[in-house]
């Protein structure tokens, strides 16, 4: 009976003791790396809103250890440097600006 008593009070010392605190999950963040995949996978040109700039053209390399994209624009020819924080929206282009 003591046996049954001290599985009780270890498991209950258990269950008040250790946090369960969960991962929040950013599902913004994870739309904007599968979209970037994607676009990486089948070179496809991305439209990308970020601040007050809205940029569309080929991503020229995705640097996940720092947590930036490299865009080189179709309209000004001009590479932009885009943290991924800051990043508001971002989309695969439209197929009629696919080059």
């Amino acid at each position: 009976m003591t046996n049954f008593f001290q599985n009780i009070k270890n498991y209950w010392q258990d269950y008040m003791e250790s946090p369960k605190k969960s991962v929040p999950i950013n599902l913004k963040s994870n739309k904007i790396k599968a979209t970037l995949q994607e676009a990486m996978d089948k070179k496809l040109p991305l439209h990308v809103i970020y601040g007050d700039c809205r940029v569309t053209g080929n991503l020229v390399k995705y640097d996940k250890n720092n947590g930036r994209i490299i865009l080189k624009s179709f309209q000004k020819d001009v590479t932009t440097i885009i943290p991924l924080e800051t990043i508001e929206r971002i989309s695969i282009a439209p197929s009629h600006l696919h080059l």
